[in-house]
């Protein structure tokens, strides 16, 4: 049977945290996104809503070339979820344990890109 969560079609689960699921989905408009949802059994505590819409509202003040967009949520949802911008690539710590710690300009490159992702004001 097909998963859907608010017309987003579930395809592929790449992670997993504490209390969250990351799935690769396709939207309601075809659009391909990385959908996170609670994983938890039964009824979210709302303190869990409340740091999902705290979440969004952050997310939603970022506006970086380096840091992916929040294109849809509903906290309120069940189960609730935040519909990310989908960047087709590896999660840095699976890379490294896979091939080993980056070096060289690689290295360079990744932390730099993350210190601008981070900005100025917070080094």
């Amino acid at each position: 049977m097909e998963r859907t969560i608010d017309g987003y079609r579930l395809e592929a689960e790449p992670g997993h945290g504490g209390q969250a699921s990351v799935y690769r989905a396709t939207g309601p408009d075809g659009t391909c996104v990385a959908l996170k949802t609670w994983h938890g059994l039964g009824a979210v505590p709302a303190e869990a809503r409340r740091r999902i819409a705290r979440e969004a509202a952050l997310v939603r003040r970022i506006e970086h070339p380096g840091v992916v967009r929040l294109l849809a949520g509903n906290p309120d949802g069940d189960p609730p979820y935040l519909a990310f911008e989908y960047i087709d690539g590896t999660i840095l710590d699976r890379h490294v344990t896979r091939r080993g710690p980056l070096t060289g300009e690689v290295a360079r490159e990744t932390v730099l890109g993350l210190l601008r992702a981070h900005g100025p004001d917070n080094w």
